[in-house]
C-alpha cells in the first residue's frame, strides 16, 4: 500500500468558512432590514386611537325646602256675618246688598210679607240708564230702572211711572234677566238685562240697545 504524497499542496479550509459567514451575515442583514421596513409600514397605517374623554361631572341636585308660608289669621280670626250693607242713603253696588228703598217699598206694596229684596245684578249703560235686578228669599225677581241716575234717595228719588219703571215676574234667561211690561195698545215691551247690555224691544217700536257695565 502506497502512502499519500506528503509533498502535494493542501487546500486551505479557512477561506470557505469565511465566505460562508459573509453570506450568512448579508442574508441576516437583508432579513432584518425587510422586517424593520414592514414594522414601520404597519406603524404608519395603524389608526390613531380616539382621545379618551371623561364624562362631565354633574353636581348632585340638592332639593331646597319651600319657603315657609306667611302666617296669617286663621279661619277663626276672620270676620263672619252678613255682607256689609252700604251706608244709609247710598245705593247698593254689590250683589247681596239690600236694593234701593224705593224698590223695597214697591215690593211691600204688592201685599203680603215678601221679605227683604237684595241686589242680584246692577248695570249702568253708556247713556246713563241704571237698572236693578232684585230678588227676595222666596226666589221672586224684580226689575227696577231709571234714566235719572243712581244717586241716593235724597238726591235722585225714583218715582215709578214718572222717572222709573218697576216690573214683577222677572225670569232668568240666556245668562241674563228678562222682564215684560204690558202696553196700553195691547203690545208687550220686553226688557233684557245682562252684565254687558240693556235691551228694550217692542213689536211696534224700534229696538233700543245700550252697552252697559256691571256695578
Amino acid at each position: 500500500m502506497s502512502l499519500p504524497d506528503e509533498s502535494a499542496p493542501r487546500r486551505p479550509v479557512l477561506v470557505p468558512v469565511i465566505i460562508a459567514a459573509v453570506f450568512l451575515t448579508i442574508i441576516g442583514a437583508s432579513i432584518g432590514l425587510a422586517l424593520g421596513a414592514r414594522n414601520q409600514n404597519r406603524a404608519q397605517v395603524a389608526p390613531t386611537p380616539a382621545p379618551v374623554t371623561s364624562a362631565p361631572v354633574v353636581p348632585p341636585v340638592v332639593e331646597s325646602e319651600p319657603p315657609p308660608e306667611p302666617s296669617g289669621p286663621s279661619e277663626d280670626d276672620l270676620p263672619s256675618g252678613p255682607v256689609v250693607e252700604p251706608a244709609p242713603g247710598r245705593p247698593p253696588s254689590a250683589p247681596g246688598q239690600p236694593c234701593r228703598a224705593e224698590t223695597q217699598a214697591a215690593v211691600q206694596a204688592l201685599g203680603g210679607d215678601l221679605g227683604e229684596v237684595v241686589l242680584k245684578l246692577k248695570i249702568r249703560t253708556v247713556r246713563g240708564t241704571v237698572a236693578y235686578i232684585c230678588g227676595n228669599d222666596q226666589g221672586e225677581l224684580y226689575y227696577h230702572g231709571s234714566r235719572d241716575g243712581d244717586g241716593d234717595a235724597d238726591a235722585v228719588r225714583w218715582d215709578d211711572g214718572r222717572n222709573s219703571l218697576f216690573l214683577t215676574g222677572v225670569r232668568e234667561a240666556g245668562g241674563g234677566y228678562v222682564a215684560e211690561a204690558a202696553e196700553g195698545d195691547g203690545s208687550t215691551t220686553t226688557i233684557t238685562v245682562t252684565a254687558r247690555e240693556w235691551r228694550m224691544e217692542n213689536p211696534g217700536k224700534k229696538t233700543v240697545v245700550e252697552a252697559a257695565r256691571a256695578g
